[in-house]
C-alpha cells in the first residue's frame, strides 16, 4: 500500500510539472508551485514535509537572491546598460540620465543654466504629481503656473520673486521632438539634441537649473512621483461581462488604477507598446482569466476600510518600478503579497483571490472521508517555522520614498502560548507605498500563520468540482471540528474519481480589520538640515547726544544696541526711515560687530546730515554672517533725536573741510598717477591660457646720432571668458639725447561681465633734461551693475628743478548706489624747496539715496569780482577769512559778532554784550 502511495505521489509531482510545461506565458512557468500552490501530496507522503502551501507571512518573508528587489530607485542611473522599466500605480523614481548640457547667461555668470533629461519609465505613464523630491527636500512643481521654455517652476527654488528650478514633463504619448530642447541644443556642436530624439513611448522630465550657490549647493538630484501606466480593468469592459468601455485590443480605453489585481491580471495577460510584447505573459486568452474570479478580486482590493484618521481607503493598492530584468513570476508573487493574495494556475486556467475568502463551497462530514485511503494530520509546526510577531518595511512616500520599518505588530497571547518567546518574522512589501495597508497585511499574516492544523484527505468523487483556493467546511466529531473552515491547496484524481485533498485551517476573522487595531507611526525629518534664520535679538534704539571735544553736545543721533558675544556674526546692518513718510535716510550694512570674547560694547552712534534734530525716525536692525546662512530683520522700532540745535557754524563747516580735503588728496593721487600710466603704455599683453596674435610693423632710418623710427603693433588674444584687441603706435625722433615722442594706445577689452575702451595719448619732448608732456586719456567702461566714463587731460613742463604740471578731469559714473558727474582741476608747481598746490571741481554726488551738489575751491586766496569799467572791490577769502566791502543781508544767523578793534564783543550764544574801552 505504502509503494502504491509512494508512486501515486511521484506520479502527482510528474503530472503537476507536465501541467506546468504546458502553460502557455513561459516566464510564469510552474505558477501554481512557485506562487500560491498550498503543497504537494508527493512532498507530504515522501515525509519531507506536511505544506499546504505557502502562508502569507512565509511569502512575504520569502526573497530570490537571483533577482533584483523591486523598490523605489534612490538614485539617478547613468550609462546604456541598465534594463528598461516602467511604472505601476503610484510611484516614484529618480530615472535615469539620458542627457546634459548648459547654456545661456544670468547676469555675470556664463552657462548658467544646467538642463537634465531624465527618462522616467519605458511605457507611457499617465501623469506626474506636482510633489517631487530634490536632493532629499520634498518640493512643489507649480503646475498653475504661467509655463516658461523651460516647463513649471519648482516653488522651493524660488528667491526673491526669481525661478531658479523648473521640470518639463513629456508623458511618453509625444510624436515630436521637445521644442525646448531642439531650440536650445539643435545646433550645440558637442552634443546636439537632434530632431529625430523624440524618445517615443519614453515619459521623460527635462530639468533645468539656474546656477546659484545661496540656492542650490550641488546639482538637483530629483525623485519624481508618477502615477504610472493605464491598465485595462475587466470591471469596465461591457463586451467581457463588466460595464464600460474598456477594451482589451485597445489600449487608448484603458485607465491608470493603482488595483493591486487590476495590475497583476494585465501582467499576466501581458503588456504591449503599439502592438508589441513588452513584459508579462504572451497570448493569453480572456477566458485563461476567468472573469468572476479576477472581478471579485478587484472588488475586494477595492473595498473601502475604515483608518483610525478618519475616512476610508481602499483596502489593497499598489504601486512599483518593474525593471525588465525582473521575472514576470516574481512580479507575480510580490503583488499576491501586496493584497494578502494567492494565485494558481489549474490546467491553463488562473484563479486567484486575495483578502478575505469566500464562504465555503463544500462542506463534509467524518463520514465523508474515504477510510482505506491514508490520512494525515499537522497540527503543529516546528518551533523554527513558528512566529508570533511581525517587523515589516515598505516605501514610506513622506519620507523621500526611503524604506521604512512599520510599527512591530506582536502578541503577547501568542507569545505566552509560546513559552514567553518573542519570535518574529521580519517581512518586506516592497510593491505598498501605503503604511495602513502594511498594517493590515502584518496583522493577517501573523494571525493566518497561527492556523496550524493541516491536513491530508480522500473525498467522494463528488469533490471532483472543488478546485485549490476554495473554501470548504468540515465537522468532525473526531477532531472536534464544527463546519470549521479550511483552504484547499491541492487536489487530485485517484483510480475511481476519489479525490485526494490537502488543505489548511483557515479563519475568516484573520482578515478582519479594525482601525483600532491600527498603531501609530511617526514621520521623520527628511532632507537638509538647515538652521532657521538668526532672528535680530537684543535689537535696541535710543536716542544720542554726538559730542564735541569739550564734551558739548554737538549733534542730534541714534543709539543702537543687539546681543553681545554671538558667533558667525560679521557686521550689522542698520536702516533708518522717517516714521512719517517712510522714506529711507540710512542704509549700511558696514556696522562692524566686535569679536565675541574681547569685551567690546555692543552699541553704536548713528548720525550725520540726514539726523535732524526732535525728528521721530524708526530704526531695523539685522546681522550679517560670516556663512551663507540667512538672517531675519528686526521690528522697526521708534525713536525721537534729541533737540539739539547747530550753534556752532564751525561744526559743519568742520565736516565740509574733512570731506573737500579728502575729494583732494584723491584729485593729488590722480595727478601722480596719469604720469605713471605714461611709463607703462608698453607694459606686457598677455591673457593666461589665451591664444592670440601679434602684427608688428617698424619704419627706421638713421644717419649719426639721428634716429627716426615708427612703430606699429596690432594685437588680438582670447580665451574662454576674455577678448581683446590692441592697437599700439609710436613715433620717435631723436637727435644724441633731444627726444620727441608721441605714443598712442587703443585698447577694447571684453569679458564675461564687463566691457571696456579706452585711448592713451602721450607726447614728449625732451632736450638737454629739460621735459614737456602732455597725456590725454579716454576711458569708457561697464559692467552688469555700474557704468562708468572718464576724460583726463594733464600737462607738465619740467626745467632744472622747477616744475609746474596741471590736470583736468571730467567724470561720469552709475552705480547701485546712486550717479556722480564731477569736473576737477588741479595745479602743481615746483619752485626750488618751495611746492604748492592749487584746484578746484564741481560736482554733483548722491549721500543716502538724496542728490547733492558741491564746488569746492582750494587755493590761498578766492577772488569774485564783476571787472568792468563800474567795478566794486572784490569779495576775497583769504587765510580763512571772508572778506567783503559792502554785505546786504537779509537774516544772519551767527554765534558771535565782534568789531574790527576787539571793543564790542555781542556773544549771541551767551546771550552778553560787552563794551570795552
Amino acid at each position: 500500500m505504502r509503494l502504491s502511495v509512494l508512486l501515486l505521489a511521484v506520479w502527482f509531482l510528474l503530472a503537476t510539472t507536465s501541467c506546468a510545461h504546458a502553460d502557455p506565458v513561459t516566464a510564469i512557468v510552474g505558477i501554481i508551485s512557485a506562487v500560491a500552490k498550498i503543497g504537494t501530496i508527493g512532498q507530504l507522503v515522501l515525509g519531507v514535509a506536511l505544506k499546504v502551501g505557502a502562508s502569507l507571512l512565509s511569502r512575504a518573508r520569502g526573497k530570490r537572491e537571483d533577482q533584483r528587489p523591486a523598490g523605489v530607485k534612490g538614485s539617478m542611473t547613468v550609462g546604456g546598460d541598465n534594463p528598461m522599466s516602467f511604472i505601476i500605480g503610484t510611484y516614484a523614481t529618480a530615472g535615469q540620465l539620458e542627457y546634459v548640457n548648459s547654456y545661456g547667461k544670468a547676469g555675470k555668470t556664463p552657462n548658467a543654466y544646467l538642463v537634465q533629461v531624465v527618462s522616467l519609465s519605458d511605457l507611457p505613464v499617465s501623469a506626474m504629481s506636482s510633489a517631487v523630491w530634490i536632493n532629499g527636500e520634498k518640493c512643489t512643481i507649480d503646475w498653475n503656473a504661467a509655463p516658461t521654455d523651460a516647463g513649471y517652476p519648482v516653488l522651493q527654488y524660488r528667491q526673491n520673486g526669481t525661478d531658479h528650478l523648473w521640470v518639463r514633463f513629456r508623458d511618453g504619448t509625444q510624436t515630436a521632438v521637445d521644442p525646448y530642447l531642439l531650440s536650445t541644443f539643435g545646433a550645440d556642436a558637442s552634443r546636439p539634441w537632434l530632431a529625430d530624439m523624440i524618445g517615443r513611448g519614453v515619459a521623460y522630465a527635462i530639468v533645468t537649473a539656474r546656477v546659484n550657490r545661496e540656492v542650490m549647493t550641488s546639482p538637483p538630484r530629483c525623485k519624481f512621483v508618477l502615477q504610472g501606466i493605464k491598465l485595462y480593468d475587466i470591471r469596465k469592459d461591457t463586451t467581457a461581462g463588466g460595464s464600460g468601455s474598456h477594451r482589451w485590443a485597445d489600449p487608448s480605453t484603458w485607465e491608470w488604477s493603482d488595483n493591486t489585481k487590476v495590475a497583476q491580471y494585465n501582467l499576466l495577460r501581458g503588456l504591449s507598446y503599439n502592438g508589441d510584447w513588452f513584459y508579462g505573459g504572451q497570448n493569453l486568452a480572456a477566458f485563461q482569466l476567468p472573469a468572476s474570479n479576477w472581478m471579485a478580486a478587484m472588488n475586494e482590493c477595492d473595498r473601502l476600510v475604515a483608518v483610525a484618521a478618519g475616512g476610508t481607503e481602499k483596502q489593497f493598492r499598489c504601486g512599483a518600478e518593474i525593471a525588465l530584468n525582473y521575472q514576470p513570476i516574481e512580479a507575480i508573487k510580490e503583488l499576491d503579497k501586496s493584497c494578502n493574495g494567492r494565485t494558481a494556475e489549474l490546467g491553463g486556467i488562473y484563479k486567484t483571490i486575495c483578502g478575505m475568502p469566500g464562504l465555503p463551497v463544500y462542506s463534509f462530514g467524518d463520514e465523508d472521508i474515504v477510510i482505506t485511503s491514508e490520512q494525515q494530520q499537522d497540527p503543529f509546526p516546528a518551533h523554527e517555522q513558528t512566529y508570533n510577531g511581525a517587523h515589516a518595511s515598505y516605501p514610506e512616500p513622506a519620507e523621500d520614498w526611503t524604506n521604512k520599518d512599520a510599527p512591530p505588530r506582536y502578541n503577547a497571547t501568542y507569545e505566552a502560548a509560546d513559552d514567553g518567546q518573542r519570535l518574529i518574522a521580519d517581512l518586506s512589501y516592497p510593491m505598498v507605498p501605503y503604511g495602513t495597508q502594511v498594517q493590515r497585511l502584518m496583522y493577517a499574516a501573523i494571525e493566518e500563520e497561527r492556523r496550524f492544523i493541516r491536513h491530508t484527505g480522500t473525498l467522494p468523487p463528488e469533490a471532483w468540482l472543488l478546485e485549490p483556493l476554495d473554501a470548504i467546511a468540515w465537522t468532525s466529531a473526531r477532531n472536534g471540528y464544527d463546519a470549521k473552515m479550511f483552504l484547499i491547496g491541492d487536489m487530485d484524481d485517484l483510480p475511481g474519481v476519489n479525490q485526494v485533498v490537502a488543505f489548511r485551517e483557515l479563519d475568516p476573522l484573520d482578515y478582519s480589520w479594525s482601525s483600532d487595531r491600527e498603531l501609530p507611526v511617526s514621520v521623520g525629518p527628511t532632507g537638509p538640515i538647515v538652521p532657521p534664520p538668526q532672528a535680530m535679538t537684543g535689537w535696541a534704539v535710543g536716542p544720542a547726544e554726538v559730542p564735541d571735544a569739550t564734551g558739548a553736545a554737538r549733534r542730534p543721533g541714534i543709539r543702537i544696541g543687539c546681543a553681545a558675544d554671538l558667533e558667525d556674526v560679521a557686521r550689522i546692518h542698520v536702516t533708518v526711515r522717517l516714521k512719517a513718510t517712510g522714506a529711507v535716510v540710512f542704509d549700511s550694512d558696514q556696522t562692524p560687530y566686535p569679536r565675541p570674547g574681547t569685551n567690546a560694547t555692543y552699541d553704536w552712534i548713528l548720525s550725520g546730515a540726514w539726523c535732524l534734530p526732535a525728528t521721530l525716525y524708526q530704526a531695523q536692525g539685522r546681522y550679517v554672517p560670516f556663512s551663507t546662512r540667512e538672517t531675519e530683520a528686526s521690528a522697526w522700532l521708534d525713536v525721537m533725536t534729541p533737540n539739539i540745535l547747530s550753534t556752532d557754524v564751525s561744526v559743519g563747516l568742520g565736516e565740509v573741510r574733512e570731506d573737500v580735503k579728502s575729494r583732494f588728496e584723491e584729485l593729488q593721487g590722480e595727478f601722480d598717477n596719469v604720469w605713471t600710466r605714461v611709463e607703462e603704455l608698453t607694459a606686457a599683453f598677455s591673457l593666461e591660457g589665451a591664444v592670440g596674435e601679434i602684427k608688428r610693423q617698424e619704419l627706421k632710418a638713421s644717419v649719426g646720432d639721428a634716429l627716426a623710427q615708427i612703430i606699429e603693433e596690432r594685437r588680438v588674444r582670447a580665451s574662454d571668458d576674455e577678448a581683446m584687441a590692441q592697437l599700439y603706435t609710436a613715433l620717435t625722433a631723436t637727435v644724441g639725447s633731444n627726444l620727441a615722442r608721441l605714443i598712442t594706445e587703443e585698447t577694447a577689452r571684453a569679458t564675461a561681465d564687463s566691457a571696456m575702451a579706452s585711448s592713451i595719448t602721450s607726447l614728449d619732448a625732451e632736450v638737454d633734461g629739460n621735459l614737456a608732456r602732455l597725456i590725454s586719456e579716454e576711458q569708457a567702461r561697464a559692467t552688469a551693475d555700474s557704468a562708468l566714463s572718464s576724460s583726463i587731460t594733464g600737462v607738465s613742463a619740467d626745467l632744472n628743478g622747477r616744475f609746474a604740471g596741471g590736470l583736468v578731469k571730467f567724470e561720469a559714473a552709475a552705480d547701485q548706489s546712486g550717479v556722480n558727474a564731477r569736473f576737477s582741476v588741479m595745479l602743481r608747481a615746483t619752485l626750488n624747496d618751495a611746492f604748492k598746490d592749487s584746484g578746484f571741481y564741481i560736482e554733483i554726488y548722491t549721500e543716502g539715496g538724496v542728490l547733492k551738489s558741491r564746488f569746492a575751491v582750494k587755493a590761498d586766496q578766492f577772488v569774485v569780482w564783476n571787472g568792468g569799467s563800474n567795478a566794486f572791490l572784490p569779495i576775497v577769502i583769504e587765510n580763512g577769512e571772508l572778506k567783503s566791502n559792502i554785505a546786504n543781508i537779509g537774516l544772519v544767523r551767527a554765534g558771535r559778532m565782534l568789531s574790527p578793534n576787539n571793543k564790542v564783543d555781542f556773544n549771541l550764544n551767551a546771550g552778553t554784550l560787552e563794551f570795552y574801552s
